[in-house]
């Protein structure tokens, strides 16, 4: 069953929309809101410069607080963030073209550019940037004579053997919170999803950032990568499916129902659910021949009823193992392909095994071993605490265990880190 929306998201969905229905915020408002906590949730689902937009386009300004001014002091550092980080995919570029490495930058500041014509209007953490397998090295290496080092792990077989299985490595600057994730896969090694990136490399497509043109992703990659990224997050944030709406209404040019026949069962899960989100919660007219049957699918009506409830209720303790059906296990087309994702989700070490039971490198493989129980442990003690802080959240108004960076941990041994 769909959750019903508090009356502070439903104003931000209202509002962030490709096409923000101001008369529905304005009712909203004027049967009063808590603006305060409509602040914490567009900056927790990272939409705060689609909501301040929104709300300078307002023509009836409205009773809205202090929320505007609230936004306005975010988005002037925002700008700026954001500013410098288009000067360094520009540096970072030029120094990949030098060195002859084939690159493409995509999300980040290349998605603002491409989906919203403004580096301002999305907010991100990070400079995303992916080139094939074989450059890996060079580009680690051109990264680091661009002032930048690996956030985790001593030389590169420690990121291979801990942090090699999310096919990417998180690089970042001393003097700056800017990060950069240097790609070689879309996706983690456990997460099945329709998206080779061998196939990119024929296609790419070209965005100006900042007076540079850069290489991205062409739309069709685009369209499965939007849809594949949210899932394999969750849909945990309202920003991934502001993506997608907006996306939908500004490339008219996709053949969505050509693709999803394309797409396997699992990718057409996906793709519906992704679609359906932004349909209801965002207003987006979703031709029915994309939709198809969605509404007959128990496997697309039981991921999309979680998904709305996760996002909006961040109060709601969340359960590792419905997270890991959401984004994975829970869609694979055969039982042959849950108990493959199973088996890598138990044995496949990450940084967190490390951390727990530093060993040295000769017995590496024994995290292999060890892992499983480790992880076992951990979901079962976090189960216990689940359920009773499930029962305290009923007497809070503000995010519960979601936000609790134990559960965090357990989301990265869960390959989501």
């Amino acid at each position: 069953m769909e959750p019903a929306l508090e009356p502070e998201f439903d104003f931000l969905c209202a509002l962030v929309r490709p096409h923000p229905d101001h008369r529905r915020a304005l009712e909203l408002a004027g049967n009063g809101l808590n603006f305060a906590h409509v602040e914490r949730l567009a900056a927790a689902h990272g939409v705060r410069p689609l909501l301040l937009g929104a709300l300078n386009a307002c023509a009836d300004s409205g009773d809205f607080g202090e929320l505007p001014k609230i936004l306005q002091r975010f988005w002037r550092a925002h700008a700026a963030r954001n500013l410098y980080a288009a000067g360094e995919v520009g540096r970072i570029a030029d120094c990949f073209e030098r060195r002859g490495i084939g690159f493409a930058t995509f999300k980040g500041v290349a998605l603002s550019a491409t989906l919203y014509g403004d580096i301002s209007r999305r907010e991100f953490n990070d400079i995303d940037i992916i080139v094939r397998p074989s450059d890996l090295d060079a580009a680690q290496s051109a990264l680091e004579s661009c002032g930048y080092r690996a956030a985790q792990g001593n030389g590169r077989e420690w990121r291979k053997a801990f942090l090699g299985y999310q096919r990417q490595y998180v690089f970042v600057r001393t003097d700056s919170t800017l990060a950069v994730d240097l790609h070689w896969d879309f996706f983690p090694h456990d997460f099945a999803f329709p998206l080779e990136t061998s196939d990119i490399w024929r296609r790419l497509d070209h965005v100006s950032i900042a007076g540079r043109t850069v290489p991205t992703l062409d739309p069709e990659t685009l369209a499965i990568y939007l849809i594949g990224h949210g899932a394999k997050e969750g849909w945990k944030s309202l920003g991934w499916v502001c993506d997608v709406a907006e996306f939908y209404v500004r490339c008219p040019e996709v053949d969505w129902a050509g693709l999803f026949h394309r797409l396997d069962r699992g990718g057409r899960v996906r793709l519906q659910v992704g679609l359906l989100l932004a349909t209801k919660l965002l207003g987006v007219g979703v031709r029915e021949d994309v939709l198809n049957d969605a509404s007959g699918d128990a496997k697309v009506g039981s991921q999309l009823a979680f998904a709305l409830r996760r996002l909006a209720s961040a109060a709601e303790p969340m359960d590792p193992r419905a997270d890991f059906s959401l984004a994975g296990a829970g869609i694979c087309r055969s039982f042959r392909e849950r108990a493959r994702a199973l088996w890598l989700l138990a044995v496949t070490r990450t940084a967190s095994d490390y951390n727990a039971i530093p060993l040295p490198r000769p017995l590496w493989r024994l995290y292999h071993l060890i892992r499983p129980f480790r992880l076992a442990f951990k979901i079962l003690m976090l189960r216990i605490e689940a359920r009773e802080r499930k029962q305290s959240s009923r007497l809070e108004t503000h995010r519960g265990a979601n936000s609790d960076p134990r559960m965090e941990a357990v989301r990265d041994d869960l390959g989501r880190g």
